[in-house]
C-alpha cells in the first residue's frame, strides 16, 4: 500500500504555491529549469508544488527572486487572505 506523502496544507498556503507555479509556467520554465536556475534538485521543486515540502523563508525568498516575484508582496497578500478568513 502506498503512503500519501502530501502534508496537511492550509488552503492559503496551497494558493500561494499555485501562484508560484503559475508564475513559473508564465515564465516558460519547467520544474527542471527552475531547479537548475536555483541550484536545487528538480525533485525539490516538484515536492514544493505538490505540497510535500514546506518552504522555509530562505527558500521562499530564493524562489521568489527566481520568479521575479517580490516575496514581501506575496507574503502581504497571504496575510490579507488570512486576516479576511479570521474575520469570517
Amino acid at each position: 500500500m502506498g503512503v500519501n506523502k502530501q502534508m496537511q496544507c492550509r488552503d492559503e498556503y496551497k494558493q500561494m504555491l499555485e501562484k508560484l507555479s503559475r508564475l513559473r509556467v508564465k515564465m516558460g520554465l519547467s520544474q527542471h529549469q527552475l531547479a537548475d536556475k536555483l541550484g536545487w534538485d528538480h525533485l525539490l521543486v516538484q515536492k514544493i508544488e505538490a505540497c510535500e515540502h514546506r518552504l522555509d523563508l530562505v527558500e521562499l525568498h530564493n524562489l521568489c527572486q527566481a520568479l521575479n516575484q517580490d516575496a514581501s508582496e506575496l507574503l502581504g497578500q497571504l496575510a490579507i487572505t488570512l486576516r479576511v478568513d479570521d474575520e469570517n
